[in-house]
């Protein structure tokens, strides 16, 4: 059966775009998702990021206490979700923690134990020198924790053949999707206006473009205020790794932390992607106009064991959004009017879970008469920040301002 029209519009084709499109094609949705072409640089925000896959540990003692435990626990296990619902093996493996004192190191006991999850403290130095090299420092404590990396870009492959064989269409756009209002009161209507072509809304859609939102949500008008605030957050990418078996390394002495890929064909010397400052509030501008402030760059380099790295290393401007006046690693939903959704997921491995909380209240799928061929097919293959196709990426502003 050849699908001529669409009945759902998902904007954003990021790991929350496709998971939503993914659960409403299976729910008998014509689903079209839209997105920006990543063939020049990632635009997708989950192609910007460390690919933690987080296990609550790092946030359960730094949220508001009534929420900070369900969502930590969430955090782990909507990763796992993930993977489960898509037929991908769980990613293995482990991450190492660096704390302060013994006082630092029984907190974390507690939390694990709050969490359900195993931590172990290590404290054979010949051995933890030969996991973590020049990351190693003395007189320190140490916990192995299960923090592991994950492949985004498998997961939008295998989302996005999901979307096609239930037959849902991924296309790409030129041009950032705009809504338009037109008129008032209840004659007040908005359109769509898609690389030039102005289209009367869908019967339903769902805003899930990341930083993207920021503007949409704003164009909408609302009466009702949405504050999103966008956070630039700066991302040091080393073309080599210096740890072969630990995958992320979490220094909370030096605050930074480092996930660590290995050699493969997309990345053939391996790569580091090293985070350390809280992100800088920031106005939406599009992933070409991000820029990482020299000033923020510099606190890299004063980390003694990251200095090295100055002349090799590069900048990615990642981009978080929270909503509401909470941090951005809480998830965000809201009906936006009578057919606009707008989500966040808070992190990447939350977008299952939230998908599923937004599809399982849509309500029947409306006849398929909207538009659908307004892009090109998206069959391209899919990269991350860190890897080679990007190696000319690099996000760093040539002065202070940014």
């Amino acid at each position: 059966m050849t699908q001529t029209g669409a009945d759902l519009l998902v904007v954003g084709g990021g790991l929350l775009g496709l998971s939503i499109a993914y659960l409403a094609a299976r729910k008998n949705y014509h689903v079209l998702v839209c997105r920006l072409s990543d063939a020049a640089r990632p635009q997708a925000d989950t192609l910007r990021n460390q690919s933690w896959l987080q296990s609550g540990l790092r946030y359960i003692g730094a949220l508001d206490t009534d929420e900070r435990t369900l969502l930590a626990k969430e955090m782990l296990a909507g990763g796992f979700e993930l993977h489960d619902e898509l037929g991908i093996p769980r990613p293995t493996g482990f991450g190492i923690v660096r704390l302060a004192d013994d006082a630092e190191g029984r907190k974390l006991e507690r939390d694990a134990e709050r969490m359900g999850v195993d931590v172990m403290k290590l404290e054979n130095e010949p051995e933890l020198r030969g996991l973590l090299g020049e990351f190693y420092a003395p007189e320190s404590v140490y916990y192995a924790t299960p923090e592991i990396p994950f492949d985004e870009p498998m997961l939008l492959r295998r989302l996005r053949e999901g979307v096609k064989d239930a037959r849902g269409v991924v296309q790409e756009i030129r041009d950032p999707i705009e809504l338009n209002w037109e008129g008032s009161g209840e004659s007040r209507a908005f359109s769509v206006m898609v690389d030039g072509r102005k289209l009367s809304p869908p019967p339903l859609m769902v805003l899930a473009a990341g930083a993207g939102n920021a503007p949409l949500v704003d164009s909408m008008r609302l009466d009702a205020a949405v504050r999103l605030q966008l956070y630039r957050t700066p991302l040091l990418v080393v073309p080599t790794t210096v740890m072969r078996r630990v995958r992320i390394f979490q220094d909370k002495v030096r605050e930074f932390s480092v996930v660590s890929h290995p050699p493969s064909d997309n990345v053939p010397s391996g790569a580091m992607v090293v985070g350390t400052i809280e992100g800088t509030p920031t106005e939406f501008c599009r992933a070409h106009e991000r820029r990482i402030p020299r000033a923020d760059s510099e606190h890299f380099w004063r980390i003694d064991c990251l200095r090295r790295f100055q002349s090799t290393g590069r900048f990615t401007a990642g981009f978080e959004i929270a909503a509401d006046g909470k941090r951005s690693v809480y998830p965000w939903i809201a009906k936006l009017s009578s057919n606009v959704l707008a989500a966040v997921p808070g992190r990447a491995t939350l977008c299952m879970r939230v998908s599923r909380a937004i599809v399982e209240d849509l309500a029947p799928a409306a006849p398929a008469t909207w538009e659908r061929d307004i892009g090109v097919e998206w069959n391209g293959p899919i990269y991350m920040h860190h890897t080679y196709h990007y190696e000319a990426l690099n996000d760093l502003a040539d002065t202070d301002q940014a």
